[in-house]
């Protein structure tokens, strides 16, 4: 056959050839015409959830994971789907060995005085509406059988050689612009299945050679707003850590007012009770005062919304109504408590009086 007919039958062939590759792929084979016949590949392509592709159903063989060096992880937007990004240690390669370790660590410092890569978690902010944003988690992985889940550790760097160590803060979020709340801190040990529950440790550091001191454990309260209350220091909800009593062994031979606490720090006035062996035998009160700068016993600020009754019934405690004004139930270093007879003595004995606060 000629040339002048040969390169014409070759276009029609390579062209027949093109749409019948094009028509096997949408079909899912890769289908070569020749002169023995057509043979065919069958053709998987890869998904998107990570299932690799195949041609001719062979099997690529696994790969040697080995070391590399990102700078940037991004999780591109995925249509119809999330976009989480995940970063997973190697599976265990035999049935007794460990899982592989993830350690993000940032870089080290320059060779004279650069100061290290910090590392940061962050969850995502939220685009818009109410939407909240991106939780940060750090958990430790679940134990099995009898052997305990893995634990969770925040440590600070090591100081230079004469420098510090560095600091762990864990600070919550802050409120919003207009009128949200700051989160929450919350320290709290799991729920124990069978057992004792666990403790919760909070120690101080040791003081080291010489004279040095040891480090305070100090908790702090918030501070009100305006007349708020302000925040107080409590232990299984209870305020009331400074107690205060006054009592009365018998029969008092006078209603004498007397001073019977003095504040040596700030603190906030949370209960006031009292109790009685034996009942007045006609009208008869006392009130409790906070006593400032000079003046006498009982002649301060009332504490109380009502005064005690002491003609009340005999070995029956009464809780008292402190005052809402957060600035009279509050006592400054140097002011008083003390309590305010307002009738005579007559047959009461055996009285008791109780101030509970804490410290602001």
């Amino acid at each position: 056959m000629s040339t002048r007919f040969l390169k014409p039958l070759l276009a029609v062939g390579m062209l027949l050839f093109g749409v019948g590759l094009i028509a096997a792929q949408t079909s899912g084979n890769t289908t070569f015409f020749t002169s023995r016949g057509d043979v065919v590949f069958p053709f998987t392509a890869p998904t998107r959830s990570g299932t690799p592709g195949t041609i001719d159903n062979m099997v690529i063989n696994q790969t040697t994971p080995a070391a590399a060096t990102f700078t940037t992880l991004t999780a591109n937007a995925v249509v119809g789907g999330d976009a989480s990004l995940g970063v997973t240690g190697q599976a265990a390669a035999s049935a007794t060995a460990a899982g592989g370790a993830v350690p993000i660590v940032g870089g080290a410092g320059g060779a004279t005085s650069g100061a290290g890569g910090a590392v940061s978690l962050t969850g995502g902010a939220a685009s818009a509406g109410n939407s909240a944003g991106g939780a940060g988690s750090v958990v430790g992985g679940a134990g099995s059988g009898s052997a305990a889940g893995g634990a969770v550790g925040l440590t600070g760097g090591a100081g230079g050689a004469t420098g510090a160590g560095g600091a762990i803060a864990l600070t919550s979020g802050a409120g919003g612009a207009t009128s949200g709340a700051a989160g929450a801190i919350s320290l709290t040990v799991g729920s124990a299945t069978s057992g004792n529950g666990a403790s919760v440790t909070i120690a101080a550091g040791n003081g080291a050679g010489g004279t040095n001191a040891g480090g305070d454990i100090e908790l702090t309260p918030g501070d009100a707003v305006s007349t708020g209350t302000p925040g107080l220091v409590k232990i299984n909800g209870n305020a009331g850590l400074t107690c205060a009593t006054f009592f009365t062994i018998g029969a008092p031979a006078a209603a004498t007012d007397s001073v019977f606490f003095i504040a040596t720090r700030p603190l906030y006035v949370v209960s006031i009770s009292q109790v009685h062996a034996v009942a007045a035998g006609g009208a008869s009160t006392l009130q409790v005062t906070k006593d400032t700068s000079t003046d006498a016993p009982g002649a301060g600020a009332d504490l109380l919304d009502a005064a005690f009754n002491l003609n009340a019934t005999a070995n029956t405690v009464q809780a008292g109504t402190v005052v809402s004004t957060v600035a009279t139930r509050t006592l400054a270093a140097g002011d008083r408590l003390a309590v305010d007879f307002a009738d005579a003595i007559q047959a009461s004995s055996g009285i008791a009086v109780t101030a509970c606060m804490a410290p602001v």
